[in-house]
């Protein structure tokens, strides 16, 4: 098997690579998961459960890799750039 097909299986059509979009889906569960544990269950952080370590990592790591797919390595990020971006 070649790097070409390798990356044919990562990359979808409409070029967004998927195991990216599958870890960002599994952060946006833990945080459906962590809200329903407190405001539904009841859980809170005096209760003995996994709930406050998923708090510490899902947000920074749903917030990771958004930024690491918001990078681009082709593009100089001056003020014109930014302000473009940010119109967008």
């Amino acid at each position: 098997m070649d790097i070409n097909s390798k990356t044919d299986i990562l990359i979808s059509s409409n070029q967004r690579i998927e195991f990216i979009d599958a870890m960002r889906g599994f952060t946006m569960i833990l945080v459906v998961v962590c809200h329903v544990a407190g405001f539904c269950l009841g859980i809170q952080d005096d209760v003995p459960s996994i709930h406050p370590y998923l708090y510490e990592f899902r947000m920074p790591t749903f917030f990771f890799i958004s930024g690491f797919v918001l990078y681009k390595s082709t593009e100089v990020w001056n003020i014109k750039y930014v302000l473009s971006f940010l119109r967008k």
